[in-house]
């Protein structure tokens, strides 16, 4: 080779690793992150500082970064579930041991045992089962062994795995002595899991055995509504019809009746669903309204909804002060079903007329959450000025709440995804609040990196928990 051509070598050498070293500079997602980061770790109290660094951390370990997720782990601490989280769920998709420990090692407290539970987690979700459990020899804590190990077993049993289901509730029981279970904690575990399996004959079968009167309804209703869930509401409503019958009379019964009425709406039952929850007790009965409203919110059945609204309010009306205050964040939790399901208008419409109902609204944490929800309607609708306006005058959030957060933060990731990040820099780099700036960051972060999607948190109306609790 000649001189020359070596000196050319040389140089396309030397070229090649200046490209390789620019392309190795954070991607702007990541220094978005950053500077959210340094403007987080400005914030005075320490509680809300937690609170922002926890999402960070997530966001942080979501695109890959996980050194500086553990680094938010450790400065959030102990606010670390979304970014203990994030980090599990990437450390699980990795088979370098020597990584994940080196990332636990350095993790505080007993955060480990949560990275861990959720790589256990992630394994038995993609059918590695064997590993799930053999990582939850690695659980430290064992209140977080046993609940990973009851987990597991649902989905060993969603799998078909029904006596590997109950050999692992049985040591979920014997890692924590204090969380006792009884044999038909055992059974409507499996019977869930025949459900989702598909084996609607064994679960019966499963149900039926059950001592407790009470557990056996609950667990039909559960199972009914796991299958409506499913679009089978054929067999939903025919285990929901037999929970029904031979539920005995009196208040012990009615927070069961009152579960129910979701199912039954679901299930095709609208007008009974209406007429059950006439005959409950005045608290219980504004809560059955409620929880009928938010389905037929989910299902997009304004109509219904509607009526079921009216139906609220007057209950709310002959129950007193007390409950009336109870009604609007009830209602409140109904607009969030709808904004989440795309009904802009309908929620918006609805939001309007909560001020004119109570004087003392302005007084209230209500007041926040109405204008965060408006700021979320306003960002879906692309009014991203009026929305991060509003947002501002949000009162600023407290150890009760997190609104004037997450709405500045909703309208710069809604505002990325729909103009880029160039305009929702420009105002959230200007934000004075260091508490502002960096959730408006983070939304714009997040944006970027695709991970996120602005929801409002509701109260679903029915969850799995509700129903073990009544048993």
């Amino acid at each position: 080779m000649t001189c020359w051509a070596v000196w050319i070598n040389v140089v396309l050498i030397v070229t090649s690793v200046v490209q390789d070293t620019r392309s190795s500079a954070p991607p702007g997602d990541q220094t978005v992150l950053r500077q959210a980061k340094a403007a987080a770790l400005q914030i005075d109290s320490a509680y809300q500082r937690g609170l922002v660094l926890d999402e960070i951390g997530a966001a942080e370990a979501k695109g890959g970064d996980l050194d500086s997720a553990q680094d938010s782990a450790v400065r959030a601490y102990p606010h670390t579930m979304g970014t203990l989280t994030a980090i599990g769920e990437q450390l699980s998709k990795t088979s370098d041991s020597s990584r994940v420990h080196a990332i636990t090692a350095k993790l505080p407290g007993d955060s480990a045992s949560t990275v861990f539970a959720i790589i256990a987690q992630e394994e038995a979700r993609n059918g590695d089962t064997a590993q799930a459990l053999r990582t939850t020899d690695q659980i430290k804590a064992p209140e977080v062994r046993s609940d990973v190990l009851r987990w597991i077993a649902e989905q060993q049993a969603t799998g078909g795995d029904y006596s590997g289901a109950r050999k692992t509730l049985n040591s979920a029981m014997a890692v924590d002595q204090r969380r006792t279970g009884t044999a038909d904690d055992i059974e409507v575990m499996i019977a869930e899991g025949q459900v989702a399996h598909g084996d609607i004959k064994a679960a019966h079968a499963t149900l039926s055995s059950l001592t407790s009167t009470r557990t056996r309804s609950a667990a039909m209703i559960l199972a009914a509504n796991l299958l409506a869930e499913k679009g089978d509401t054929g067999d939903a409503r025919t285990l929901l019809e037999e929970a029904l019958r031979s539920l005995p009379e009196g208040a012990e019964y009615e927070f069961l009746r009152y579960l129910a009425i979701p199912t039954e709406i679901k299930v095709g039952l609208k007008e009974r669903a209406m007429h059950d929850a006439t005959l409950l007790s005045s608290g219980m009965r504004l809560k059955a309204y409620s929880s009928a409203a938010v389905t037929f919110a989910e299902a997009r059945d304004i109509g219904s909804l509607n009526g079921a609204l009216q139906k609220m309010a007057a209950a709310a009306a002959s129950a007193g002060r007390e409950n009336q205050m109870s009604e609007l964040l009830l209602t409140l939790n109904v607009t969030a079903a709808l904004i989440d399901v795309g009904e802009i208008g309908e929620a918006s419409r609805l939001i309007a007329s909560l001020p004119a109902r109570s004087d003392e609204i302005s007084r209230t944490p209500i007041e926040s959450e109405i204008q965060l929800q408006n700021v979320i309607i306003l960002a879906k609708k692309g009014e991203f000025g009026k929305a991060r306006s509003l947002a501002l005058r949000i009162r600023p959030d407290s150890v009760a709440d997190t609104q004037r957060g997450t709405a500045l933060r909703s309208v710069a990731l809604l505002e990325t995804k729909e103009k880029g990040s160039v305009s929702a820099q420009v105002w959230a780099t200007a934000l004075a609040d260091p508490e502002d700036r960096a959730y408006a960051l983070l939304g714009i972060a997040e944006a970027m990196l695709g991970i996120e999607t602005v929801r409002l948190p509701y109260q679903p109306v029915v969850q799995v928990a509700d129903f073990r609790q009544s048993g």
